[in-house]
């Protein structure tokens, strides 16, 4: 599944100059999937989206990430220079801090700030990283679920233990990688509930340094195993209602075929007798009185000997 790139080169220096960050949310970076959840009864018509669904493009959104730091470092290595230059910097981490709560591609950026703690306007911080990734993830940013698919080994594992999950993928026509994908943004969905992670709370958060502790992994190793057994529930559903399906597909098929040898071993119908003429009626009557009347007697055979 082919996509064109963000920016070709010849667009990078323009993009870097302009008010980049607002660019590309606004006007190069493509829409993100849906996140409706798949209905279970939407299954045959759920296939063809699912399987072309843009979040499995992790290079496109590689690129859009690097795009994206390329203007933060440009921007944050020239503020000290000019009025002018701080100016730029200041409104682009405003476009930053604002229009990442409803873009996939900045939340992603966000945790990536968070994770190194390299601009000014943020500190190093474990817990945001991972919360800004995540909900980047549930959005269907297909960097960040790569970036997630380490800290979600064991829940995959997990999932794809389930007796009978090949079935959901074949149902969608989904290859390995894509199932994957597709189960990685499931649990960043149900992380995103069992956490409460909401842009507009998390973006007011206090600038504090957070490293990552062995507390806090367990605050969020608890999230995976609710997450985990959430997305299970929701895949052993789907494969009781493929199977549901299929039992009742073999059901109308033998009913099909009942149905096709009953009429093969229907005897052929009678013709329909011939409606004769009052004329007709009355020959026919005389040809059967002379049939039934005529007698003629036989002459026996003569046996004839030899000398």
């Amino acid at each position: 599944m082919g996509r064109k790139k963000i920016v070709n080169e010849e667009k990078i220096e323009e993009v870097v100059e302009a008010n980049a960050v607002e660019e590309i949310v606004e006007g190069q970076a493509l829409e993100a999937a849906s996140d409706d959840d798949f209905d279970i009864e939407e299954v045959a018509d759920a296939s063809d989206s699912l399987a072309d669904a843009i979040f499995y493009d992790v290079d496109y959104d590689r690129d859009v990430f690097m795009e994206l730091r390329k203007i933060m470092d440009n921007a944050f290595s020239k503020r000290n220079r000019s009025k002018e230059d701080e100016d730029y910097y200041d409104e682009v981490v405003f476009n930053l801090t604002t229009k990442c709560m409803d873009s996939q591609y900045l939340q992603d950026f966000l945790g990536y700030c968070y994770k190194k703690g390299k601009y000014d306007f943020c500190l190093m911080n474990f817990e945001k990283y991972m919360k800004w990734t995540i909900l980047a993830g549930s959005r269907g940013n297909a960097f960040s679920l790569s970036k997630l698919q380490l800290f979600f080994a064991n829940q995959l594992d997990t999932i794809l233990g389930i007796p009978g999950i090949e079935l959901v993928a074949d149902n969608f026509d989904l290859d390995v990688e894509q199932f994957a994908m597709v189960l990685l943004k499931k649990l960043c969905d149900q992380m995103v509930l069992v956490l409460e992670l909401y842009p507009e709370k998390m973006i007011k958060d206090p600038e504090v340094l957070v490293e990552q502790t062995e507390q806090l992994m367990r605050k969020f190793d608890k999230a995976k195993n609710s997450a985990c057994s959430a997305v299970a529930k929701e895949c052993e559903d789907l494969i009781s209602s493929i199977n549901r399906l299929e039992d009742e597909f073999k059901r109308q098929e033998e009913i099909q075929r009942e149905i096709i040898r009953l009429e093969n071993e229907q005897p052929e119908p009678e013709p329909e007798p011939v409606q004769l003429t009052e004329d007709q009626m009355e020959k026919e009557a005389a040809k059967q009185t002379n049939s039934s009347n005529k007698f003629v007697k036989k002459e026996p055979s003569k046996k004839k000997f030899r000398w």
